[in-house]
C-alpha cells in the first residue's frame, strides 16, 4: 500500500475525517475534487461555478493527538541526562520519537478550529441544480467542512527502528513539552528512516469533510456527506501516546 493509502487511511478510521496528502498542501472550504479510496484530489472551486456560500467559524480551539497503537514512543531528555543511542549531547535537552514499526504514523496538531459552510441545504440544491444539467460530475466531491491548525508535527516512519531527536532551544520542564511549537532547533535535529516529516508546520489545514451526490439504485439522486472509505482493514487498532520523562 502506498504512503499516501496508509495515512489517509488510518487518519480515516480515527479521526472520521479525511486527510488531506500531502500534509502542509493548501487547501480550503469549497475546493472541489474526485476521492480515490480516502484520497482527496482537488480540481476546482466552488466559486468556479458561481455557487457561493458563507462560513461559520469555530472560535474554541482543540488539539488532535494520535499515534499508531503501540507503535511510538514519546520521552523527553533533560539537560545533562544521558540518553543511550541518542546523537543529542548530554548538555541537550530535548525529545526523542522513536518507531518500532514500519508505516507507524505520529500526528500532533495543536490550536485546531473546525470550520464549516453554514447553508448546506441551499449548496445541495445549487449542486443537484448543476447535475441535472450535466455541468456536475457525479464523482465530484465538495469540501464542506476543514480542520485548521495553529501548527503540527506529522511523521511516518519507513522502517522499523525509525527515529526524530529534536533539540529543544532551552531546558524543558515536564508540563511544558509541546512538540508543535517552535521550542526546538530544527537545524540542530536529526532523524533517520522516516518516509516523511513535518515538525512544527503553522498555518496547516490537515483534515476535512465532504459532501457529494449519491444515487442508489431505483432511487433518485441526492447531496449529502461522503462517508469514510471503509476498505481500509478492520485490524487497525488505534492509541493515544503518552510523554515518557
Amino acid at each position: 500500500m502506498s504512503i499516501q493509502r496508509i495515512y489517509t487511511d488510518e487518519l480515516a478510521a480515527n479521526f472520521g475525517y479525511y486527510a488531506i496528502w500531502m500534509p502542509g498542501t493548501p487547501i480550503k472550504l469549497g475546493v472541489i475534487g474526485t476521492l480515490d479510496k480516502n484520497v482527496f484530489s482537488p480540481v476546482s472551486t466552488l466559486e468556479n461555478f458561481n455557487i457561493s456560500y458563507g462560513i461559520i467559524r469555530d472560535r474554541s480551539k482543540n488539539d488532535f493527538k494520535y499515534a499508531s497503537a503501540g507503535a511510538v514512543t514519546v520521552s523527553q531528555k533533560a539537560s545533562g541526562e544521558a540518553a543511550e543511542g541518542s546523537k543529542l549531547g548530554k548538555a541537550d535537552a530535548g525529545v526523542i520519537i522513536e518507531f518500532n514499526k514500519s508505516n507507524a504514523i505520529y500526528f500532533n496538531a495543536l490550536g485546531t478550529l473546525n470550520h464549516y459552510i453554514a447553508d448546506k441545504l441551499a449548496l445541495g440544491n445549487a449542486i443537484m441544480e448543476l447535475y441535472k444539467k450535466g455541468q456536475w460530475k457525479k464523482e465530484w466531491v465538495v469540501i464542506t467542512q476543514l480542520v485548521e491548525a495553529d501548527s503540527a508535527t506529522i511523521l511516518i516512519s519507513k522502517e522499523k527502528g525509525a527515529k526524530l531527536e529534536l533539540k529543544a532551544k532551552a531546558d524543558l520542564k515536564p508540563a511544558e513539552i509541546q512538540l508543535v511549537n517552535a521550542d526546538f532547533d530544527s537545524e540542530n535535529s536529526f532523524s533517520s528512516s522516516l518516509s516523511f516529516k513535518i515538525v512544527a508546520k503553522s498555518g496547516i489545514s490537515p483534515l476535512f469533510k465532504l459532501m457529494g451526490i449519491k444515487e442508489p439504485w431505483f432511487q433518485e439522486a441526492t447531496f449529502n456527506n461522503r462517508d469514510i472509505n471503509q476498505e481500509q482493514s478492520e485490524n487497525l487498532v488505534f492509541t493515544d501516546f503518552e510523554v515518557q520523562i
